[in-house]
């Protein structure tokens, strides 16, 4: 069998492992010669191994690599090893060339074992390194530096690169993102598999690979936070909470779907693309219970397109192509009836394909070509949304400034300001990624999920911006003229009226955006007093132990008006709308009548006030 040899000058010897049969083969010696690391073949498998001072010492596997381990590269003092475990793939793999096995990277150290080369690479020394599949090959002579070799997120490529390794920690923590609403769903079309991606980070984790999909054309979230995949003539549906895969619906009606739409009830939307010629194309509604599926709409102005969308509860949207005229098409889902909403203005011989309905900007976007732009539903107007991406699917999220392009093997966030677009996730981890869509599950979450500037309530609609389904943040609590139990506003008063934005556990006041306050029915914005106003008014007003918020407001502004009970402050926390309210009463008069005068005089007053403030330019409690 293969023998691995040392030779020292002196003459050559076997270095015998612990195994009687198979082969031995060495990969790197440390610069003295006492270390040397390679990997020992036992018949059954292969594992990394190390041979200090002629004494063997296996180093073991990455968690799952049931095909081996092999040591690649050691440190010049024989502490760090460097190396790959392999992975053997599923059962059911397919296609057939994809199935070789898959390689992933590890570090070693005798203190902490095997631990992944990636997660080193970021969490142990603090590089950028979410969106690489690398590893190392060799260490330099004055152990400073690694060689290395990655798929980085910028280029399709091998890339070889040299990275400094003073500074890195082998005794590292792995962060653990919790996935949440803005997050993303997507599937990888070649290797059957889904995934849930980090919105701003491009990190990721596989859910789930061969477990009932297979071909996947299109994905959607439904109400409850399941999963929806179309391919291969079916639908199924993937739990998160349970890791479970199971079959909604399949054949019959659904030939060849490739688009997937979740209506505001829950019914799942697709467009098929394998009809004859003597078939009509159709849109089917599928129950996801029942799996029973019917035809909402068929023929007319319904192509072979990767084109539907939702807008509203009641509208699914479609484009179409007729004469040299691209048009949007409007399909009622009730009735099925489709009409045309809207002439495209695009130049001739310009296409378009993959569209997403922006509920908050109220416009179609779609891929031309190889960039996204807008369609003004009103006018047909076409505008660019972004550069060049050479994308073939287009997720439109939740707010108006988030698009998410699949191009080959990228995730791509466009920046709809610049046009540019920045890679999330690529390469490497990726194959061929197909569908993406944003991560809406619940909408009781206390989260503003469809970006529309109010926190979601819970009902089915999750993420429609016209729905009224929003609430505003209930846990913030205000006081009016703190120092006074009965909240007693004077009428007539020059000083401004005091309110205080009360601190809480889950309240800091810190994160209030000021510029986002307004008091009263006519949303008084605060007055600022004295320079150092913003450090001020920050205090314990309550004695609760919490810092409160201490703010102030001209009463004329504030629209209060006398027999008034109630009045409410609003603005943001976090980048989360609150409202918080309290009782008001008024100071008695002096003379019977007096009030009903004042209902008369007071705006004159109010309003000579105002014209003061403007004459003086700055006075001891000078406006915003």
């Amino acid at each position: 069998g293969i023998r691995a040899v040392r030779w020292n000058g002196a003459g050559a010897r076997v270095l015998e492992g612990l195994v009687e049969i198979g082969w031995t083969r060495v990969r790197a010696i440390s610069s003295d010669g006492r270390v040397i690391v390679g990997q020992v073949y036992n018949g059954t498998g292969a594992e990394a191994v190390r041979w200090v001072d002629g004494v063997i010492e296996p180093l073991g596997y990455l968690p799952g690599s049931e095909l081996g381990s092999d040591a690649k590269a050691v440190s010049p003092d024989g502490r760090i090893v460097f190396g790959e475990s392999r992975f053997e793939p599923v059962d059911d793999c397919i296609p057939d060339y994809l199935c070789s096995p898959t390689t992933e990277y590890f570090v070693w150290s005798r203190d902490t074992g095997m631990r992944d080369f990636e997660q080193w690479m970021r969490y142990g020394c603090g590089f950028d390194f979410v969106n690489w599949h690398a590893g190392a090959f060799r260490v330099t002579d004055d152990g400073r530096h690694i060689g290395f070799r990655a798929f980085p997120s910028t280029r399709g490529d091998v890339g070889f690169f040299l990275a400094e390794i003073d500074h890195c920690s082998l005794d590292f923590e792995v962060a653990e993102w919790k996935p949440g609403p803005g997050d993303y769903y997507f599937v990888d079309y070649l290797d059957n598999s889904l995934f849930r991606m980090h919105r701003d980070t491009g990190e990721f984790d596989e859910l789930t690979s061969f477990g009932g999909i297979y071909r996947p054309r299109d994905l959607a979230i439904g109400p409850q936070g399941g999963v929806y995949i179309v391919g291969a003539n079916r639908i199924v549906r993937f739990d998160p909470e349970t890791a479970t895969t199971t079959l909604v619906t399949a054949g019959d009606l659904l030939d060849d779907p490739a688009v997937l739409v979740v209506g505001v009830d829950g019914a799942l939307f697709t467009l098929n693309l394998g009809a004859d010629y003597n078939e009509p194309y159709r849109i089917v509604r599928t129950d996801p219970e029942t799996g029973e599926q019917t035809t909402v709409s068929e023929g007319g102005w319904i192509e072979p397109r990767h084109a539907l969308t939702r807008r509203g509860e009641n509208e699914l949207l479609t484009i179409s192509y007729r004469d040299g005229q691209w048009v949007v098409v409007g399909i009622d889902i009730a009735s099925g009836d489709q009409f045309v909403v809207a002439e495209i203005q695009t130049a001739e011989g310009q296409s378009l394909t993959r569209i997403g309905y922006d509920s908050l900007g109220g416009t179609l976007r779609a891929i031309r070509g190889a960039q996204v732009v807008d369609v003004a539903l009103d006018t047909g107007v076409v505008t660019e949304a972004s550069g060049p991406t050479n994308g073939h699917y287009l997720s439109v999220g939740s707010k108006s400034d988030n698009i998410i392009i699949a191009s080959g093997p990228r995730m791509l966030r466009v920046d709809t300001d610049s046009h540019e677009a920045r890679t999330l996730q690529s390469y490497g981890h990726l194959n061929r990624p197909w569908a993406i869509r944003e991560w809406l599950p619940r909408c009781s979450d206390g989260l503003d999920n469809d970006g529309d500037g109010s926190v979601d309530a819970a009902d089915s609609a999750c993420g429609s911006a016209e729905d009224d389904s929003e609430i505003f943040r209930n846990d913030v609590a205000i006081d009016v003229l703190p120092r006074d139990p009965e909240n007693r506003i004077s009428l007539t008063q020059r000083r401004p009226i005091q309110v205080a934005l009360l601190g809480a556990p889950d309240v800091d006041v810190r994160n209030v955006d000021l510029d986002s306050l307004a008091f009263g029915p006519d949303g008084a914005e605060p007055v600022v007093i004295g320079p150092r106003a913003r450090l001020r008014a920050r205090v314990d007003v309550n004695h609760d132990g919490h810092r409160d918020l201490r703010l102030n407001f001209w009463l004329d502004e504030t629209g209060i008006a006398f027999g008034t009970k109630e009045t409410c402050l609003s603005g943001a926390i976090d980048g989360t709308p609150f409202r918080a309210c309290d009782a008001v009463t008024f100071e008695a008069v002096s003379a019977c009548g007096q009030g009903h005068e004042l209902a008369f005089t007071l705006p004159i007053v109010f309003a000579a006030r105002r014209l003061g403030r403007r004459k003086k330019g700055a006075s001891a409690y000078p406006t915003k």
